[in-house]
């Protein structure tokens, strides 16, 4: 059987979009509740011709789809003409990859050819590029002679089209849009593939997987860029003779530059791409700035562990894997370069906001190392760091306990009647010392708590014998945080 055109639209949307729910395709296609079940019937009856397993909904409306029938019709959708699958969010993308990556003058004919969409289409999307390069400082500009261009700074332009590639490449049948869209042929791809996998070798190193699809694209169609004259120039800072001592700047001009020793600011373009790129395996460098850093990585993990009140376990090993983070993380903190904020709406979800909000609170070393604000998108990956580690070394229930000294000045007898008593009635408390109140006076207490039987002169939490006489039902830790730092009669 076919399925008719709306019917096969919905069923490539939902392909297309594992976000996708019933409520946004009845909204965007302004479908009844009836409408949308009688086309989810149809294409359940089609998958079933194709012995693929049908589509279903979970209870708040979100499509379940099997993986055999997504790379079925991954495989499928390699030869269908682009109209039947693409969203208008994907069709302004798609402008962006050819307005950026375009050989010859592009005019509307041309975007009407390639998406097979109409003129009054292909108007509407231009219009919806606006918004989106407003917030790159650039603007769509159109001449009878040099058709539409992105005006606005090299680099500028170039942080659009970081993202955009790495938008594109989340797309269904990515790599075919990529070329296509990008004028890319298969063999310059797989030349560019090939340079990026040298690299790695050169460094030893490798990238995680979508930088390794994000990478080859790229740097072709930066390329692509310098040899028709768009040079990027920096109006910032830039610290020439720290990137000229990285690993990756000799690579870069021995893998991309081997004949151009020319354009120093290519050179350093490229050796910040791929500095600031994300990793997946990589020796972290333990000598100069990165000395510095490593400290100011520990210092917030142990600020961490204060204000989230756990003991995290095998701190060493999360050392090292926001070392191995960071590394990348401090070109682009240092540079501004850009990092794809495609995750960060998972924020929203509980456990994240919560260990979001953790290390916003921890975050005060690393500040004071790049002497910035660190952005919410990086201190949101920071975040799944943490709290991945914590969940796998179960460090949450590793709470700290707190501690407390006695200070009585009744005798021996008396003291220890009165340390029996409180650790009876407050088993969750570490008591670490009894003294009296000479001692008191001349040693530095390090607990977090003291029990006194006279009025003390510090800044800690001080509980009076009274006090605790009449909290024999309570919890120390309540009352204390209502007293903080006050004497408790």
């Amino acid at each position: 059987m076919e399925l008719d055109a709306r019917t096969n639209q919905l069923f490539i949307e939902i392909l297309n979009n594992p976000d996708e729910t019933s409520v946004s395709l009845k909204n965007r296609h302004h479908l009844t509740r009836s409408q949308l079940n009688y086309s989810i019937q149809k294409v359940n009856e089609y998958l079933s011709e194709l012995n693929l397993d049908p589509i279903t909904r979970t209870t708040n409306g979100h499509f379940v789809i099997t993986k055999e029938t997504i790379e079925e019709f991954e495989q499928r959708n390699t030869q269908t003409s682009v109209e039947t699958y693409l969203l208008p969010e994907e069709r302004v993308q798609l402008l962006i990859l050819m307005l950026l990556s375009k050989i010859d003058p592009l005019s509307m004919n041309h975007f009407i050819i390639e998406l097979n969409v109409s003129k009054n289409t292909v108007a509407r999307d231009l219009k919806e590029l606006n918004p989106l390069l407003d917030q790159y400082k650039l603007h769509l500009e159109y001449s009878r002679s040099q058709g539409y261009r992105i005006k606005g700074e090299e680099w500028h332009r170039r942080q659009l089209l970081t993202e955009t590639v790495n938008t594109v490449n989340q797309f269904l049948n990515h790599e075919a849009l990529l070329k296509q869209f990008g004028n890319i042929e298969k063999t310059h791809l797989t030349e560019y593939k090939n340079k990026v996998s040298q690299l790695e070798q050169y460094l030893s190193l490798r990238y995680s997987d979508d930088k390794v699809n994000d990478l080859p694209v790229l740097t072709l169609l930066l390329d692509r860029r310098i040899a028709r004259g768009k040079k990027i120039n920096y109006d910032f800072a830039l610290d020439y003779v720290e990137l000229q001592e990285t690993k990756e700047y000799k690579a870069v001009r021995e893998v991309f530059f081997p004949e151009n020793e020319g354009d120093m600011n290519e050179i350093i373009y490229f050796t910040l791409l791929f500095l600031s790129t994300n990793l997946t395996q990589v020796d972290v460098l333990s000598k100069g700035q990165f000395e510095n850093l490593q400290l100011a990585v520990l210092e917030m993990i142990e600020r961490f562990e204060k204000v989230a009140h756990v003991v995290i376990g095998d701190k060493n090993e999360l050392l090292n894997r926001l070392m191995v983070h960071m590394r990348p993380a401090y070109y682009r903190i240092k540079y501004g370069m850009h990092l794809s904020e495609v995750d960060l709406k998972r924020q929203q979800s509980r456990e994240v906001s919560s260990i979001f909000y953790l290390v916003k609170k921890s975050i005060a070393p690393l500040e004071a190392f790049f002497a910035q604000t660190i952005s919410d998108t990086e201190l949101f990956y920071l975040a799944l760091f943490f709290g991945s580690h914590l969940l796998e070394n179960d460090s949450f229930l590793r709470k700290k306990t707190p501690t407390a000294v006695i200070v009585c000045t009744n005798g021996i007898s008396v003291s220890l009647l009165m340390e029996r008593t409180l650790k009876g009635v407050f088993p969750e408390i570490d008591f670490i010392s009894t003294m009296s109140l000479r001692g008191f006076n001349t040693q530095k207490i390090t607990s977090d708590l003291i029990f006194s039987s006279v009025p003390l002169e510090t800044n800690k939490n001080i509980f009076s014998q009274g006090f605790f006489n009449r909290s024999r039902e309570g919890s120390v830790t309540s009352k204390s945080n209502e007293r903080n730092g006050r004497w408790f009669g």
